[in-house]
């Protein structure tokens, strides 16, 4: 399989992933691709910008691919880390001498899939959700998966605060709150402009906080509704995109900027949200 990752088609060995992981794979790729004679220096942070992973998995992917025997590290003073990388894809064009803690496992070259950056499930990887082994490229292919995600088991990262990945962000809360579920279009577009101010809100903190509101809060707030045993994520949506289009319908000649009035109120609601009470900026009558 390859993987298009930051402009570079990076090979992915299957059998690795199936292993390891869906994360370990993707770290193993970028730094076997990035290595010379199997050497290579890089900090975790360049490994994050390469793979789309934040720090927490690919800590996770270093432990398993060095238990492997496919990696080993070796700390610098400075900052970056010196890898040796065994490179299971091309046994026959790069030989190595593996050391003594590396495995003798045979992994085979895999086929050529088609190119993608930052796969989806990266992102289900990401957010801790196990679907991830099964490699799915859309919200389509996990809805052919199964019926049942198990959100309340997923976490958005906290490194994703002030990221630019607007289009993780995007597909993580539309698989979180079953986007694709959704039969009614009027609805659907709803949903959609307010799972992209929230992604923006997320995204744009690191020109400032937006609305005076720190996209910290607005992860942790995001992440109380997925892991409350009271609601998840999709019905909150059904519930504000329900409030806020009876206010919208009832207020649109006063309202000149629809993109920042629904941003306003979906970051209000989200965080004037407890208990199931809603104070503040809507109240449900």
């Amino acid at each position: 399989m390859k993987l298009e990752i930051n402009f570079t088609s990076i090979e992915l060995p299957v059998e690795l992933m199936e292993i390891c992981g869906v994360s370990a794979a993707c770290v193993y790729a970028v730094l076997l691709a990035s290595s010379e004679n199997n050497v290579c220096q890089m900090s975790r942070k360049e490994i994050s910008e390469k793979t789309g992973l934040t720090l927490t998995p690919i800590k996770v992917a270093f432990n398993k691919l060095e238990k492997l025997g496919v990696i080993e590290r070796r700390y610098n003073k400075g900052y970056a880390t010196t890898y040796y990388v065994k490179d299971i894809l091309h046994p026959a064009e790069r030989k190595e001498q593996p050391t003594e803690q590396q495995s003798e496992q045979p992994l085979p070259k895999v086929p050529v899939a088609p190119k993608y950056k930052f796969p989806y499930y990266v992102m289900l990887s990401n957010i801790g959700s196990s679907l991830a082994n099964d490699f799915p490229l859309s919200e389509s292919d996990v809805d052919a998966l199964t019926d049942e995600r198990e959100t309340e088991e997923c976490t958005i990262p906290a490194e994703w605060a002030f990221s630019d990945n607007q289009k993780m962000i995007e597909d993580a809360l539309k698989f979180l709150s079953y986007y694709s579920s959704i039969k009614d279009g009027q609805v659907k577009d709803v949903k959609e402009s307010t799972i992209i101010a929230l992604s923006e809100a997320i995204c744009t903190g690191k020109k400032g906080t937006v609305h005076g509101v720190d996209p910290n809060l607005i992860i942790g707030r995001l992440n109380s509704i997925i892991h409350s045993s009271e609601i998840n994520l999709s019905q909150w949506l059904d519930d504000f995109v329900r409030i806020f289009s009876e206010k919208f319908n009832s207020e649109t000649q006063k309202i000149y900027n629809y993109h920042s009035y629904l941003k306003t109120a979906a970051i209000n609601y989200l965080t004037e949200y407890k208990s199931q009470v809603y104070n503040g900026f809507y109240e449900d009558e």
